[in-house]
């Protein structure tokens, strides 16, 4: 029995001119299909201005994407092509078929380079991808006939069992906010050696930022968020991510080390703000000139919490629990010299103020132990040699911490 199906060698059987004639007819047809839905104006269209396939967004939009990747190099995905300006040339033939406009094809187009940064890290990708961001047109740069076209191009999003509708910029630009804002959010993490990369970072998330404020929802939520406020927030997020993981490891260090582990952590946790103020804060103090202070002023903090219960808690002044005490010292000190070096002459005292100093805390709680122990009928020998031992003791003298003798009470005036 025969079968009607042609042999897969069929068209190489036929003389070339056949072959050739058989491609004709089919692209001939698909023309023939193609042109009338090409020339029904979809809606919200002027007739004549913009004629594309009026039932088909999402599929032209995932055929372009398609045709973009023709720009990478096939032996190097990580590469462009050199024939890549010729392509996107030729590509612009598809625009009127596609309903593409200057702002779809360069979101399309930073998307697609973004994507493939992503996949293979190579870092010229990014550039190429900021490049692209950079020429999308604000609302305002757009024509009236684009804006109008932009306006009617919406698709739904799922996501952990919710539903979003949002707009064509926002459904290409706001996973590369989502991936930026991650790796800055830990950028201790994900950006550890800081350099270039974690710039370009920063310039994808301002740049999208802004392109995405452009939508009027966007915009009325984050009225009073600017660019400066965005760099705090990843300052404040990375410093708490990383003295989390810190914390995570501080028992397992200080039982190999023999130190006490908040000693341990605040050595920690000048080794953590040394880092970023010389790997980190030179990249985000562009945009930020006082992101040392930010980093400075919440690690004293955090190492504060830690600290304060642990003071609360002391009942007698061990070599353990002294050691503590010049480890917290040299983290605020230190602290105190990153925000002045970062603060104008005469301002670095408003940002001192602020925090809730280590040494009066110290000293109130000593003080409180002392009278405590002045009170028994007979001092513990080993006790007494420590408060009496001014070497251990960097954030007040030996005479200061003594005064409790007679009164009980400690001069925090100094």
């Amino acid at each position: 029995m025969h079968s009607n199906k042609p042999s897969k060698n069929y068209t190489k059987t036929l003389p070339s001119s056949s072959a050739e004639l058989q491609r004709t007819d089919c692209l001939r047809s698909l023309r023939e299909i193609a042109v009338p839905l090409a020339e029904r104006p979809a809606r919200g269209d002027l007739t004549g201005e913009v004629c594309h396939w009026a039932d088909g967004y999402h599929l032209n939009v995932r055929l372009y994407e398609k045709l973009l990747l023709s720009v990478f190099d096939v032996l190097d995905e990580g590469k462009l092509t050199e024939e890549v300006e010729e392509i996107l040339e030729l590509l612009k033939s598809t625009w009127r078929i596609l309903g593409i406009t200057e702002t779809i094809h360069y979101t399309c187009y930073a998307w697609v380079l973004f994507r493939q940064f992503v996949i293979t890290s190579e870092q010229g990708l990014l550039q190429h991808a900021i490049d692209q961001l950079k020429k999308i047109p604000l609302k305002e740069q757009r024509g009236p006939q684009e804006r109008l076209h932009l306006k009617s191009l919406h698709c739904k999003v799922e996501s952990d069992q919710k539903s979003a509708d949002l707009a064509f910029l926002q459904s290409f630009l706001l996973p590369i906010q989502k991936w930026a804002d991650n790796q800055l959010g830990d950028y201790h993490l994900h950006l550890p050696e800081g350099s270039t990369v974690m710039d370009k970072v920063v310039v994808v998330a301002m740049v999208v930022r802004r392109l995405l404020l452009e939508e009027s929802e966007l915009a009325m939520q984050s009225v009073h968020a600017t660019d400066r406020d965005q760099i705090e927030s990843y300052v404040s997020s990375s410093i708490k991510n990383a003295f989390v993981r810190i914390l995570r490891d501080i028992e397992t260090m200080s039982i190999a080390t023999d130190e006490h582990p908040l000693a341990l952590l605040a050595e920690q946790a000048i080794k953590l703000l040394k880092k970023d103020t010389t790997v980190f804060v030179p990249i985000l103090s562009q945009r930020h000139p006082q992101a040392s202070i930010v980093s400075a002023s919440l690690l004293h903090k955090l190492y504060g919490i830690k600290l304060k219960p642990f003071l609360d808690g002391v009942e007698h002044l061990t070599e353990d629990v002294v050691s503590v005490f010049p480890a917290a010292d040299s983290l605020e000190q230190y602290a105190m010299t990153v925000i002045e070096s970062a603060c104008e002459e005469g301002t670095a005292e408003a940002y001192i103020r602020k925090l809730t100093q280590y040494k009066a805390a110290i000293l109130r709680h000593v003080g409180t132990v002392r009278t405590a122990q002045a009170r028994r009928p007979l001092l513990d020998g080993h006790d007494l040699r420590l408060i009496q031992d001014p070497k251990g003791w960097p954030c007040g003298s030996s005479d200061e911490l003594m005064q409790t003798r007679d009164n009980g009470s400690l001069n925090l005036t100094s």
